[in-house]
């Protein structure tokens, strides 16, 4: 685990010593000294994302709908919900792609679920931009409420309805 008092301590260290900090989210932004600190929001490959890419071979199509995540899937996922989710809608395929570091046992016994692993970062598009809608089911917590993920940009610049539990970098983007 990480010892965060030691974590919090070499931090504000840092803070101090800094000319410039950049942060990724507003949360963040907040969190150091004004006069030192920058927001530097991630940014997009659009062209990426957003030009036709073909369909993943391996990208289930068996007539259903599909939710899909990509990413790490670990302790900042609601796993609960997914679990919850998934029973409730048996006509609807979950796809995620992404290094489990978590047990996942608990979604893999659906059958309407598939764990294809990892993906090189340039072929997600030919997934995001053919299933039904993006997933961003995040847990609440501190590391939740700062964060700005770089997948939220790739999803809109997918084209794809994006389902996500509350957090604040998606405030900008709720309309």
């Amino acid at each position: 685990g990480v010892d965060h008092s030691t974590v919090g301590k070499r931090e504000q260290e840092l803070v101090q010593k800094a000319d410039l900090i950049l942060a990724a989210s507003d949360t963040l932004t907040r969190r150091f000294p004004a006069n030192t600190t920058r927001l530097l929001p991630h940014g997009v490959d659009f062209q990426l994302f957003n030009q036709p890419a073909p369909r993943a071979h391996d990208l289930p199509d068996d007539g259903r709908p599909i939710a899909g995540y990509y990413g790490s899937i670990s302790e900042w996922l609601d796993l609960e919900l997914l679990q919850s989710t998934i029973a409730q809608l048996p006509d609807w395929h979950f796809v995620f792609i992404g290094k489990a570091v978590v047990d996942v046992s608990t979604l893999s016994r659906f059958n309407n679920v598939t764990l294809l692993g990892e993906r090189a970062h340039h072929e997600l598009p030919s997934y995001s931009q053919h299933w039904t809608a993006s997933l961003l089911p995040f847990i609440d917590n501190p590391q939740i409420r700062a964060c700005n993920p770089l997948k939220l940009r790739e999803y809109l610049a997918a084209g794809r309805p994006i389902v996500s539990t509350p957090f604040p970098a998606l405030d900008e983007y709720r309309d």
